[in-house]
């Protein structure tokens, strides 16, 4: 059970009324996430969300069934925000190989020293759910689309061979966050290591101009 401030309680529920079903899931996310980062992802059940943020059962089963629904949206929101940001850093490159390498390197560092406690608790939460690996593969694709289409323009490798040496960035570059996340190095190591991994990969096949 957990304390929560009577008058927030009140203003919850004075509100609760006027919240549209997405309203109410942001309402419901934001919530969650406090609790995992206050107390760990052990504490976040469908029942102690409906407790703390002051609203009925019904209403939180209806907008995610399970507790591995409820870890899956929170996760998908962290993961979505994080994307965003490294596509946003891609696209603002100067457009230049070495240029959008860099980019490419701090940015998907900068995405894990960024994401907050919680992110790495549901994730260890949701290990072995089969929709959390379905996600965790879609979001992978992404990133690899996304790093094909940065690079593409500045190689002549066949779309295919491109797609493979992407998809082998994304693998080093998942590697190298987990160990910084675990603080065995900094994180302009493993930017420089990334960012001197895409330049060796592509070197020999980018244009002198490029």
């Amino acid at each position: 059970m957990y304390i929560v401030n009577r008058a927030h309680m009140m203003d919850v529920k004075t509100k609760r009324t006027r919240l549209n079903r997405d309203q109410r899931r942001r309402q419901l996310l934001d919530v969650a996430k406090g609790m995992v980062g206050a107390h760990g992802a052990d504490a976040l059940t469908l029942v102690s969300l409906a407790e703390t943020a002051g609203v009925s059962r019904p209403v939180v089963y209806d907008q995610f069934q399970t507790r591995s629904g409820l870890f899956i949206a929170l996760y998908e929101e962290i993961a979505e925000r994080q994307f965003g940001m490294l596509r946003d850093r891609l696209a603002n490159a100067e457009p230049a190989f070495r240029s959008v390498a860099e980019a490419a390197s701090e940015a998907y560092m900068r995405c894990y020293a960024t994401v907050g406690p919680e992110a790495f608790a549901i994730v260890a939460a949701l290990k072995g759910d089969e929709a959390m690996e379905r996600f965790g593969s879609e979001l992978l694709r992404r990133y690899i689309d996304a790093y094909a289409e940065a690079f593409r323009p500045y190689t002549r490798l066949p779309e295919e061979v491109l797609t493979v040496r992407c998809t082998a960035i994304v693998g080093a570059a998942e590697a190298l966050s987990g160990v910084m996340v675990r603080s065995e190095i900094e994180e302009p190591e493993a930017v420089a290591t990334l960012f001197s991994l895409i330049i060796s990969w592509f070197s020999t096949d980018i244009p002198s101009d490029g």
